[in-house]
């Protein structure tokens, strides 16, 4: 637990995630603000969905590609990691407190978005329908969902949208180990979304084939999931059978299982360089 309150201490010290946070902030506070009113109440939740994979994934990958790559990088950066390696745990009790971090930093963003976003949109309706079934939905066909309420199936969207984030918070870190170097992580964190996100909007613009690689590999990588396509387990934007979202789900928790298990490896292993 110290060790955890120590990587707290040290986030709170870091300029750039606080620059990140403003940003954040703003770029919320401008879009919650043109939130207008949907006059046909079966259209109001459907765009509560998207606005959940759309801003409240840009948001959550910014504060991630900002918030984590110095978890890893300090040490080396500050020529901390070879006190930690004389340390009896040191490496083990570090990464330790490095993943829990992580975790919890990836809950507390996505469900800070979360509340913000559906208290200010669902209060331009006064959260009505919020208990009544799923009337339209974004990625599944509405008749194959089991019972669920429009407000649940928010709810499980950002349940969704948290096994993205810790996707995408794995390959930050694992570039981060391999870079050694807060800003190169950065960069190299951002252009990958970046690309991520030009396929989603703009994926139909591809020839052919080229089109079915990028969609195979969008599917994939933390983009599909962050974007929440994947669990439907159909191709990029095509609604899936609700009976298949156990794939999705499985294959992004043995990806980020194989992600820090990866960063554990490499962990120890850079230590002793």
């Amino acid at each position: 637990m110290h060790g955890f309150l120590c990587e707290i201490t040290k986030h709170r010290t870091f300029r750039e995630v606080w620059i990140a946070y403003g940003i954040a902030a703003v770029f919320l506070v401008l879009f919650l603000s043109t939130t207008e009113s949907i006059s046909d109440p079966r259209l109001r939740w459907w765009f509560v969905q998207q606005d959940i994979y759309t801003y409240g994934a840009t948001l959550t990958a910014l504060l991630i590609t900002v918030g984590l790559p110095r978890l890893i990088c300090y040490e080396w950066e500050r020529k901390m990691i070879g006190l930690i390696c004389t340390a009896n745990q040191g490496r083990l009790v570090t990464w330790r407190s490095k993943v829990l971090f992580s975790v919890l930093y990836c809950a507390l963003v996505v469900m800070l978005i979360g509340l913000c976003s559906i208290f200010v949109h669902c209060s331009t309706f006064s959260f009505q329908g919020a208990f009544e079934p799923v009337s339209s939905c974004v990625y599944f066909k509405t008749s194959d969902l089991p019972p669920m309420c429009n407000l649940g199936y928010c709810a499980l969207q950002y349940g969704f949208l948290f096994l993205g984030a810790l996707y995408f918070a794995g390959f930050i870190l694992l570039i981060s180990i391999i870079t050694r170097h807060t800003m190169r992580t950065i960069v190299i964190g951002g252009l990958s979304f970046l690309l991520c996100m030009i396929y989603e909007y703009r994926g139909d613009v591809f020839p052919g084939w080229i089109n079915i690689v990028l969609g195979n590999v969008f599917r994939f990588c933390f983009g599909g999931f962050l974007f929440e396509n994947s669990f439907s387990w159909s191709l990029p934007n095509l609604q899936g059978d609700w009976s298949d979202v156990w794939k999705g789900v499985c294959f992004a928790v043995a990806a980020i299982v194989a992600e820090y298990s990866v960063l554990w490896f490499l962990w120890r292993r850079k230590g002793r360089a």
